[in-house]
């Protein structure tokens, strides 16, 4: 039986579905795709008042905040940081995700308001 990778997620709030499985051919995309996402920090995941954002690169890219239905509550271009004001925001959960120029994912993080 040969090895299988995911070649793409559908997201939905409540539910990750695998979308389509091939045969594994090149291991070197999924570790570059891991230590990309090291690359980042969101803090902290229990918040009150602000998400800090931080990276050790300097790259420019896209912060989204989206709620548990999936709706872009911001959008931003960032550097090596960002904050994140959710004082305005009710409580619950949300996700922050952080893509590369070429529209990749390469962190997702959910965090919790109280």
């Amino acid at each position: 039986m040969a090895n299988k990778t995911i070649d793409s997620l559908i997201v939905d709030p409540n539910n990750w579905i695998i979308n389509r499985a091939s045969t594994a051919k090149d291991e070197t995309l999924a570790l570059m795709e891991s230590q990309q996402e090291n690359n980042y920090r969101i803090y902290p995941t229990l918040v009150k008042d602000n998400i800090q954002i931080t990276s050790n690169l300097s790259a420019n890219v896209i912060l989204k905040l989206l709620d548990m239905s999936g709706k872009q509550l911001e959008t931003r271009q960032f550097n090596t940081s960002a904050l994140i004001d959710m004082q305005r925001y009710a409580a619950g959960t949300y996700t922050v995700l952080i893509t590369d120029e070429n529209g990749r994912t390469v962190k997702t993080e959910k965090v919790i308001k109280q």
